[in-house]
């Protein structure tokens, strides 16, 4: 009996371990880019969400180890975190020029500039082959329904 557990404890873990993993998202359709935004894992700043703003709209509140996939539109976005602490308002991001059929990536994390108390969001382009090794390990969240492709 104490063998059937085990298999019914492994075969559970390992199916949502799958099911949590990356998928690639469908090819962009015509005059659009394909943007992964991911947020690997990181102690500092773990517990909170990674509100992450598109044009002005958030499009995604990313949690450790979070990612989403969005097509956008061939052109220039601005594409930022933000962070409200009291009566600070952090932003971090850029004013981006997207081409179609390509595809971006972006990390969203936190920096120690100069010790444990000088915590700084960071949202950065990264290359492929280092974002696909990071982005492997996160699980998928689905964007606001106003940047949805279903939606």
């Amino acid at each position: 009996m104490k063998r059937a557990w085990t298999a019914v404890l492994l075969l559970t873990l390992s199916g949502s371990a799958a099911a949590s993993g990356f998928t690639e998202a469908p090819p962009p359709p015509s005059g659009k880019a394909l943007v992964y935004i991911y947020r690997a894992y990181s102690y500092q700043q773990g517990n909170q969400g990674a509100a992450i703003y598109l044009d002005d709209k958030q499009a995604v509140n990313l949690g450790t180890r979070g990612y989403t996939w969005l097509h956008l539109p061939e052109g220039l976005h601005t594409l930022e975190h933000r962070k409200n602490v009291y009566l600070a308002d952090e932003r971090t991001g850029a004013e981006i020029r997207f081409a179609a059929g390509r595809t971006y990536y972006f990390r969203v994390g936190v920096s120690l500039s100069s010790g444990i108390k000088d915590v700084r969001w960071v949202l950065s382009e990264e290359p492929a082959m280092k974002a696909l090794e990071e982005i492997s390990r996160c699980r998928y969240q689905k964007p606001k329904a106003a940047f949805r492709s279903d939606g």
